[in-house]
């Protein structure tokens, strides 16, 4: 939740419990003065420091007598009563207030969430259908390049690089890019492991405010007929969310509690999973199953998804609300203000359960999205070094290899259905010609190089730009890497 909605909520939540507490210490004061059947100096001090000008508008303090009489006494309890009864429309107002704002949160942040969601399973659809199709030709490639490499590098003395050179040039980029949005959720989520389950039931809070809608409902009526106001009748079921609360049947704050241990399990586990620099290839174990099992997290984001899909339910919950606070200041008697305020206390605490959910969801839907287009975009940067590297290749080595790199490609973006049969040839007509003025200026590279021992070695080693990143910027500098290594 952005600092401001956290604000607004806060200050909403702070409002809703001072008046309600007010409430309840007036109704409690109420009772007392009917129970001694009198009134004096010192039980009007008390009245008058609850709700300045509540006792003092009907009779200066003074003028309440020392001892314990009937003087002022019907007049003080219609001046009470008449607060205690504004006091009851004020808590339900400030409830209104509270989930007015946390509704507006809801549809701020959650507009998208369904295009967002769509657009993340593509990503890692996608994502995984590349990760699989370059392994193949990635071999290939790898197995070219240690060749020809070995080759310049015996023709011209000094070491080749290996195999793990190799690799990890050809993904340092696309690490960078997936390293920082792999969280601890995200890891805890894709291995199916940790407090994977509480995020899985978080969808259950749908459930949670339709019966929220029936109880205000059922509130409503009651109210409007005049009826005894039992508040356990009121109770909004959590059944549908125990795998997040740890059970339905204990205290409303028990259960906010257990929500808020999730809410602080999210927000420990929003960074990094991995040290800047710990993986070094995509073939890294630790990196490689997120390729190649998604369905956790699609389970997850299916979740994510129910939870954000319940703004119908806070709409009708709104609607009902405003009913309930036209019914409840009909009432003209104050007898039913405990009631109403311990309901509206109950129907506050499941709110912030609610509030709780909406905000882990928030928190892991970005996670998640992020995690997603990055997984997407680092396999096209590895797709690019990859034909980076294919370029480096003599002419009999690099046709062969671009070709077969753009018929999987071709392949890879059929199978994901991402792109029309239009937009496949468009690509491939762009890509072939791409392709081949790269060729025709590698040539003029080569045969410059033939020329240029130092140029031979950056072109022996390729990928130099990822190498830079790697702390290796000049051509001495490279080839006293290559002298270090062992072959």
């Amino acid at each position: 939740m952005s600092d401001l909605y956290a604000k607004k909520v806060a200050e909403a939540t702070v409002g809703l419990e001072q008046v309600a507490l007010k409430l309840e210490h007036l109704f409690n004061a109420n009772q007392d003065i009917k129970q001694r059947g009198g009134i004096n100096r010192e039980l009007a001090i008390g009245l008058e420091s609850l709700q300045p000008g509540m006792v003092s508008r009907v009779m200066p303090i003074m003028g309440y007598t020392e001892g314990l009489t009937t003087t002022n006494y019907t007049a003080t309890l219609e001046s009470v009563s008449d607060t205690i009864r504004k006091m009851r429309d004020a808590v339900m107002t400030a409830l209104k207030t509270l989930v007015k704002r946390i509704t507006d949160w809801f549809y701020a942040t959650f507009r998208d969430s369904k295009k967002n969601t769509d657009t993340a399973k593509q990503d890692l659809k996608a994502a995984k259908h590349k990760y699989q199709a370059l392994q193949a030709v990635e071999e290939k490639v790898l197995h070219a390049l240690q060749t020809h490499y070995a080759q310049a590098s015996n023709a011209k003395g000094g070491r080749a690089p290996t195999v793990d050179d190799l690799l990890i040039a050809l993904h340092t980029e696309a690490i960078e890019r997936l390293e920082t949005k792999v969280t601890k959720n995200i890891f805890v989520i894709g291995r199916g492991v940790g407090w994977l389950n509480l995020f899985k039931h978080m969808h259950g809070i749908g459930e949670v405010l339709n019966n929220m809608e029936t109880q205000q409902a059922k509130l409503t009526k009651d109210v409007n007929v005049g009826a005894t106001l039992n508040p356990a009748d009121y109770n909004v079921s959590l059944n549908s969310i125990v795998g997040i609360i740890d059970k339905a049947s204990q205290p409303l704050e028990t259960s906010l509690a257990n929500a808020r241990t999730m809410q602080d399990y999210c927000v420990k586990a929003s960074v990094p999973a991995f040290e800047r620099g710990e993986i070094k290839t995509l073939k890294d174990p630790k990196i490689a199953q997120f390729f190649t099992n998604e369905a956790h997290v699609y389970s997850v984001l299916d979740s994510l998804a129910s939870v954000a899909a319940t703004g119908d339910a806070l709409a009708k919950i709104n609607t009902g609300l405003d009913k309930l606070e036209s019914s409840i200041k009909s009432i003209e008697n104050s007898e039913h203000a405990r009631q109403v305020n311990e309901i509206i206390r109950d129907f506050k605490h499941t709110f912030a359960i609610v509030n709780t959910v909406y905000d882990v969801t928030a928190k892991l839907q970005k996670q998640i999205f992020d995690y997603a287009g990055a997984m997407n975009k680092s396999m096209d940067t590895r797709k690019k070094h990859l034909t980076d590297a294919i370029k480096e290749l003599p002419e009999d080595l690099r046709k062969p290899l671009l070709a077969e790199l753009e018929a999987l490609k071709t392949a890879t973006m059929e199978s994901i259905g991402d792109f029309t049969q239009a937009e496949i040839d468009e690509r491939r007509a762009n890509d072939l010609a791409e392709a081949e003025a790269a060729a025709s200026k590698e040539q003029e590279l080569l045969a410059k190089a033939e020329s240029d021992p130092e140029a031979n070695v950056e072109l022996a080693l390729g990928l130099k730009a990822t190498l830079e990143k790697l702390g290796i910027k000049t051509s001495a500098e490279i080839a006293a890497r290559l002298a270090t290594v062992t072959p």
